[in-house]
């Protein structure tokens, strides 16, 4: 009978098939470390309140906005409309033509109303 790699017990540390390149891996061992969890941001108070003053203004006037939330490995930017605030779950509902998410508040880092050039 004839061992193969799939079969239990076989050695699959020494088949060729396994080998990777010193290159790769020094490639890839960069990229796990730039996968690192990030530390979350503390927002201070003056922050919050600016936050909290542009979401009303964005809210009140229905303009478009580009809205920075913070996650584990990089920001990601929305840009669209903020429809909908709950406060129960303490998050808003950005939407515009083709999409819509619903964002945390306590993950929002910056947020920039977008004023059109006439």
């Amino acid at each position: 009978m004839n061992v193969n790699n799939l079969m239990p017990n076989a050695n699959v540390l020494h088949d060729s098939a396994y080998m990777i390149l010193p290159e790769h891996h020094i490639t890839l061992s960069e990229h796990h470390n730039n996968l690192i969890k990030r530390i979350r941001p503390e927002n201070d108070k003056h922050a919050l309140d600016s936050l909290i003053r542009t979401l009303a203004v964005a809210m009140f006037t229905e303009r478009e906005t580009v809205v920075t939330v913070w996650s584990d490995y990089e920001d990601q930017m929305f840009r669209g409309k903020i429809t909908k605030l709950d406060k129960v779950h303490k998050t808003i509902r950005i939407e515009n033509e083709e999409e819509y998410a619903w964002v945390p508040i306590e993950d929002v880092t910056n947020m920039e109303i977008v004023i059109d050039a006439l």
